[in-house]
């Protein structure tokens, strides 16, 4: 649980920038995540890169390494680029398919947004069956396929609007100041 938003906030933590990402989990409970990023810059060796992204994830999946702190850290510098203040949204869907509840996002991109949103999902106890996440310039469009802790979309209409609003929360812009 949570490799996915760990992935993500790792390579956000890297300065690697995510353009598309897909996530896929079969009954098994075997999962896929697929991460596109933008082109490393020139000045950057490869494999050192990748393995600071190896040990980053094993820290932080191990819980040696804050992602919540870092990425915090990160967004609070003056370095960040900031995006456009674009108003997200958040649908929560269940007719478009028989067995998960589907979740749309978009919002303005953001340092360790992919991140923070699976975070989110996973603290809401949803479990993300099939992810798809783009970037667009400076706006994300997400697709969380999800299911509960029983394994059931969402069908009670306050907990999905509940979901939807710890997403909205989560969108909010991360506050400057780090917290410990």
């Amino acid at each position: 649980p949570g490799l996915f938003a760990a992935i993500a906030g790792v390579l956000a933590l890297q300065d690697i920038n995510i353009l598309s990402a897909e996530c896929f989990r079969w009954r098994d409970g075997s999962a896929v995540h697929i991460f596109r990023v933008e082109g490393l810059p020139d000045f950057l060796v490869p494999d050192e890169l990748w393995e600071r992204v190896r040990l980053s994830l094993q820290a932080a999946l191990t819980g040696r390494l804050s992602l919540d702190w870092r990425l915090s850290e990160k967004r609070a510098s003056f370095l960040t680029r900031r995006s456009l203040d674009l108003m997200p949204s958040v649908a929560v869907d269940n007719g478009a398919s028989d067995f998960y509840t589907v979740l749309e996002v978009e919002a303005a991109d953001r340092v360790g947004l992919l991140y923070d949103l699976a975070r989110t999902l996973r603290e809401q106890g949803l479990s993300i069956h099939l992810a798809k996440a783009a970037t667009y310039g400076h706006q994300v469009a997400d697709v969380f396929y999800v299911r509960d802790e029983g394994g059931q979309k969402l069908v009670d209409p306050e907990r999905a609007e509940a979901v939807r609003r710890a997403l909205l929360d989560c969108l909010r812009p991360a506050s400057d100041t780090p917290q410990p």
